[in-house]
């Protein structure tokens, strides 16, 4: 992913993870975030591969 754009992605898709499985009926729902990292470049453009690790009961 582009690296300007982690700072919105993250919180963004940690609630989308937590929304659609309460809406399927986990429950306790965690989303622990991997400290994003280089994943090279498309041009002048950094990347950043992010990793989430999602638990629910």
């Amino acid at each position: 992913m582009p690296e300007f754009l982690a700072p919105w992605d993250v919180p963004a898709s940690g609630m989308f993870f937590r929304v659609a499985l309460e809406l399927s009926g986990a429950r306790d729902v965690t989303v622990a975030w991997q400290p994003p990292e280089p994943a090279g470049r498309v041009g002048a453009m950094p990347l950043l591969a992010l990793r989430a690790r999602v638990a629910w009961r």
